[in-house]
């Protein structure tokens, strides 16, 4: 509670919480989100799979799909228009920013927008790094909650992506 409180103010803290199965990490969380639920705040779970270990930014592309209400069945023009009203909430650019979000959930792109022709490691490098600029945005508007569960199962995409984030926190609205 300490750290959240810090958190509120503006200066960001990771919190570890680690044992064996069973002993109740989950019930500890559920604790603290009780805790918290009538103070405004942003809660996101991103859950690690071991099926998943090896497909880059699972827990985060499975995230983003979710809270934006993107459905296998949905069209690609309702996908992109639903990558739109995102990411023009947070003012972020969207011929720069739209064929790097849909390149990452793999919606195919249409005008106005171009594919980018990077390296794949660059494609990585500016993915993590939209990726840690939208956390950020979305923190600015409530405290952010960033939860990973087992993070023992998440793939290196998302773990390098975990890790900057933690150096980045200390200047943000965020509990990891």
């Amino acid at each position: 509670m300490d750290t959240w409180k810090s958190v509120k103010k503006g200066q960001g803290g990771v919190a570890h919480i680690v044992g064996e199965h069973g002993i109740g990490k989950t019930r500890i969380l559920r604790s603290f989100e009780d805790r918290v639920k009538d103070e405004p705040h942003t809660w996101l779970v991103f859950q690690c799979i071991s099926y998943y270990k090896n497909s880059a930014f699972y827990p985060i592309i499975n995230l983003i799909n979710s809270r934006l209400k993107i459905g296998k069945n949905d069209k690609n023009s309702e996908k992109l228009k639903k990558l739109e009203e995102a990411l023009t909430r947070d003012n972020f650019d969207l011929n720069e920013n739209i064929p790097i979000l849909a390149s990452l959930l793999s919606i195919p792109i249409s005008k106005p927008y171009h594919s980018i022709a990077l390296t794949p490691e660059k494609q990585r490098t500016k993915t993590i790094q939209f990726l840690l600029d939208w956390l950020i945005k979305a923190a600015n508007r409530n405290p952010l909650l960033f939860v990973m569960e087992d993070v023992h199962w998440a793939d290196s995409s998302t773990l390098e992506h975990l890790t900057l984030l933690m150096e980045k926190v200390d200047r943000a609205r965020i509990l990891i």
